[in-house]
């Protein structure tokens, strides 16, 4: 059985993700700026360590650009599995930019980052090297239909 960590603040994502095997969730929080430190990570990281036996996971699903750093110094501490990771945003951010950085000096031939347009991926891929796929990360309802160009106007 696969053992996921969801480092997320939904559940409600991660079970379209994962639907068979057992799921640890590790709840993170999106962070104001100045909260964006080295300290602030590395306390984060020291609960998740104490919460869950890292060496039984099998694949880590990263959401948001705060589990970044968490999957980062689980690599550095050993901890090697493949990662989905899921930004929701465009890798331009220059904290952003960095979390990849990390983590792609330390990738996992598994890896893989969702994003939601084609400029993003090209950009993932070539900034880290690690493969993303243009796949739409937000719900968009299936009633939404492009309106005839003459609408528009």
């Amino acid at each position: 059985m696969t053992t996921v960590l969801a480092l997320t603040d939904s559940t409600e994502d991660i079970q379209h993700f994962c639907p068979a095997g057992s799921t640890f969730v590790f709840r993170i929080r999106l962070l104001p700026a100045h909260e964006h430190t080295y300290e602030h990570f590395e306390e984060i990281y020291r609960s998740l360590k104490e919460s869950c036996d890292l060496s039984t996971i099998d694949v880590v699903v990263a959401e948001y650009a705060e589990s970044l750093p968490l999957l980062y110094f689980m690599r550095r501490d050993g901890y090697s599995c493949p990662a989905l990771m899921i930004p929701h945003n465009n890798p331009y951010p220059l904290h952003i930019l960095c979390y990849f950085l990390l983590v792609a000096a330390h990738a996992h031939p598994g890896d893989l980052v969702l994003c939601g347009s084609r400029h993003a991926q090209r950009a993932y891929e070539h900034l880290t090297g690690i493969p993303a796929r243009a796949l739409c990360t937000f719900g968009i309802s299936d009633v939404y239909r492009p309106l005839p160009r003459d609408a528009s106007r």
